[in-house]
């Protein structure tokens, strides 16, 4: 369990950083060699 005492500030985006977690998206863009397209409106 975690206690945050400190002051609230204004900007959400600085309280959410403590809860921040950085994760990574990939995505195959080929199977055996052969395009996938299902991917191009992504990219």
């Amino acid at each position: 369990m975690a206690i945050y005492a400190n002051n609230v500030v204004a900007a959400g985006r600085v309280e959410l950083l403590t809860f921040l977690r950085e994760q990574a998206v990939s995505i195959t863009a080929h199977r055996f060699g052969t395009p996938n397209h299902l991917s191009d409106a992504v990219i």
